[in-house]
């Protein structure tokens, strides 16, 4: 899935595999274990086509809403999560610049993370410092790379910070 996601396949190949994986984590999110990984990375990787990004992030927002617990339980999934959503607010490279109310919104959840992250940290361990470099890390490239956003991205970057 994430090969056909990233390679240049037409927008409604795209569209469909994730539609399907909108389709599986509403119906069976309870018993989805070690695909999680799999699914951040195809999020991940729609983010770098605008056609697409929208339906990936209506799923991340689907997924912080509904199932954050369960996906914050395991170090893995959520070191996943996080890098879906900071794909959202800037890409490496800056091949593809996505709507500003995207990435605004990616810049949220974000946030959400944080909140998550600093509630149930005991001490500072190898897994939440390397969550609190990723979050930091992609709002401050949120920052430089805000682009042809103007300002309005980087300046929530800024507050999230």
């Amino acid at each position: 899935l994430v090969i056909i996601e990233s390679d240049g396949s037409r927008a409604d190949v795209k569209e469909l595999i994730l539609r399907c994986i909108e389709v599986m984590v509403q119906a069976v999110s309870h018993n989805i274990r070690s695909g999680w990984g799999t699914i951040f990375s195809v999020l991940t990787v729609s983010a770098r086509d605008e056609d697409v990004a929208k339906i990936g992030l209506e799923i991340l927002h689907q997924l912080v809403d509904e199932h954050l617990d369960q996906l914050t339980a395991r170090s893995e999934d959520f070191t996943s999560m996080v890098k879906a959503a900071v794909a959202f607010i800037y890409e490496e490279g800056g091949k593809t610049v996505l709507p500003a109310h995207l990435s605004l919104r990616a810049v949220c959840y974000l946030a959400c993370f944080s909140d998550r992250l600093s509630a149930f940290e005991n001490g500072q361990d190898d897994d939440s410092c390397e969550l609190w470099r990723l979050i930091i890390g992609g709002l401050s490239r949120g920052c430089i790379f805000a682009g042809g956003r103007g300002r309005l991205v980087g300046r929530a970057c800024v507050c999230a910070l």
